[in-house]
């Protein structure tokens, strides 16, 4: 994984270099492979711990960090609950679908739990249509872990992120 090392941390003398695209642009001074990143608005990013000289990359800094964080999300199995009701309003269906969007694309499992009315939800078959409708508009960005569960009076699915 790479790692963005900045400022004093930057080795004196030699570094491999490659470019964003990863095309090797050989052995140059540190101090022109900062500048070349610099000019271009980049970062240097560590791309070998072990490596002698060590090898650097020109890199956005932030979106090497934002990738492996959600890398690290999928790996560890972060998961949040959004909850409804059978009976929720469209607007609000949406909101949860972006909502649902959002963490599964940040890297995180999203469990979508469908809440029954025990007076008045005799039938689940709404709660099963959400779901349905949910895990059908959210496939680009998710896919199911299991089937739909039943447990305590709620309708539930876990998708994971693609």
């Amino acid at each position: 994984m790479a790692r963005v090392k900045q400022g004093a941390e930057i080795p004196r003398g030699e570094v491999w270099l490659f470019d964003a695209e990863g095309l090797d642009l050989g052995f140059v001074p540190a101090t022109e492979a900062q500048r070349l990143a610099d000019s271009q608005g980049l970062d240097l990013v560590r791309l070998d711990m072990l490596s002698s000289p060590p090898r650097y990359g020109l890199r956005d800094a932030a979106a090497v960090q934002a990738a492996a964080a959600r890398a690290s999300r999928v790996a560890r199995g972060e998961s949040k609950e959004l909850r409804l009701r059978a009976d929720t309003g469209k607007a609000d269906i949406e909101t949860r679908r972006k909502q649902a969007a959002s963490l599964l694309a940040a890297g995180y499992s999203v469990k979508l739990r469908v809440e029954l009315d025990p007076g008045r939800d005799r039938d689940p078959a709404p709660a099963r249509a959400l779901l349905d409708q949910l895990v059908v508009a959210l496939a680009p960005a998710g896919r199911p872990a299991k089937k739909l569960q039943w447990e305590k009076g709620a309708a539930a699915v876990t998708l994971l992120p693609t």
